[in-house]
């Protein structure tokens, strides 16, 4: 029975953090992606395609350089996204 509630908290959780990401998109506040630290940059359109002009991805290159950020998410699409993900040498 225990273990029945506490599936119950857990789902009850998840819920609610996909229903307040939701409201946030469409609020259009900036956001992290839950839990990762990942940064957005921009929300995908729906009814077109979506440029990166090389100014925009140097852009968000400098500003991944000055927050030290390893991953900047460039577009949220909902069920799919763009990130950069910068790799740092081994060793």
């Amino acid at each position: 029975m225990r273990s029945l509630s506490i599936i119950a908290i857990v789902g009850l959780g998840l819920v609610a953090a996909a229903l307040s990401t939701e409201a946030r998109l469409r609020a259009g506040a900036p956001q992290q992606a839950s839990g990762s630290g990942v940064n957005v940059r921009m929300q995908a359109p729906v009814d077109q395609a979506a440029d990166f002009p090389l100014a925009d991805l140097q852009a968000t290159y400098q500003d991944m350089d000055v927050k030290k950020l390893l991953t900047m998410r460039l577009v949220e699409g909902g069920k799919y996204n763009v990130n950069i993900r910068r790799s740092l040498p081994s060793g």
